[in-house]
């Protein structure tokens, strides 16, 4: 779908070495992360061993992964969802622009999904005439630069602050300055009216609950006349969708973006900020 490029792994490397911006971009993000981690752990002295049984679960769930699919597909088509197997990226794309056309959907605002990235459904949408906006922060300053994510948790990780209040200066036609806070307020006006104008909502999640447990509103759920939630094991496997109404949006909850770990909802956390998704100069 979109154009790859055609330079040398080894002349893009060199190229990133001696990116000054870049370089400085990563070191402030990586050093974060470690001291964040670290601060995060120190506060919760199971958090090793939690982790240790998370990657068991993983493995003992990956082993018998057809039962669990199966399971977590009964469970959503008994709370009201249509479930929808796609074997390859092409059959994953025609069956969202399918619901999209048959809706009359003109623009989508999507939460963070790499099943999406991977099947490069924004460059479908957009050729199908439908706006795709990513409401993920870092994902947003990603789609504003017309640039692919840098990394699977922090598409932006490597964008400076500075650099980030340049972007939106330039394409939100005012002058931004340097300061998370702001740019992060300024990000979450211009996602707002998205919100209201937008038709269809698209989000990945990080766990799928194959068991029937209760379930919360899902993030993209208030309003919006289809939501769907996209799910892929890997770009050669097949992808697994999951859609509910405006009417029924009520009882749900995300789905998954890894369904490789198809164990438990996960709990909401506070509003990220450019801040937290960008180096600090």
């Amino acid at each position: 779908m979109s154009d790859r490029t055609t330079v040398p792994f080894s002349e893009r490397a060199a190229g990133a070495l001696k990116d000054r911006f870049l370089q400085q971009a990563l070191t402030t993000a990586t050093t974060k992360f470690i001291e964040l981690r670290r601060e995060s752990f120190g506060d919760f002295p199971d958090g090793e061993a939690l982790r240790d049984r998370g990657r068991e679960i993983k493995e003992a769930t990956l082993q018998r992964l057809d039962h669990y699919l199966e399971q977590l597909a009964d469970n959503v088509e008994r709370r009201g969802g249509h479930v929808h197997w796609a074997a390859t990226a092409e059959d994953a794309r025609r069956i969202v622009l399918d619901i999209a056309r048959t809706h009359g959907v003109k623009m989508a605002v999507k939460s963070k999904s790499m099943a999406t990235e991977e099947i490069e459904l924004n460059e479908a949408l957009t050729h199908a005439g439908i706006t795709p906006v990513e409401t993920d922060l870092g994902e947003y300053i990603i789609q504003l630069a017309h640039e692919k994510p840098s990394h699977i948790i922090a598409p932006a990780i490597h964008k400076t602050k500075g650099q980030v209040a340049d972007l939106f200066s330039r394409e939100l036609k005012r002058e931004v300055a340097a300061d998370p806070e702001v740019l992060t307020r300024i990000a979450r006006a211009e996602l707002r009216e998205k919100f209201l104008a937008a038709d269809m909502g698209i989000t990945g999640a990080n766990f799928a609950a194959a068991t029937a447990i209760p379930v919360t509103q899902g993030p993209l759920a208030a309003g919006l006349t289809q939501n769907f939630v996209v799910t892929g094991l890997s770009p050669s496997t097949p992808y697994f969708f999951a859609l509910k109404t405006r009417d029924e949006v009520s009882n749900w909850s995300s789905i998954s973006n890894v369904p490789n770990t198809v164990t438990a909802a996960t709990d909401t956390v506070p509003p990220a900020t450019v801040n937290d998704l960008v180096a600090e100069p």
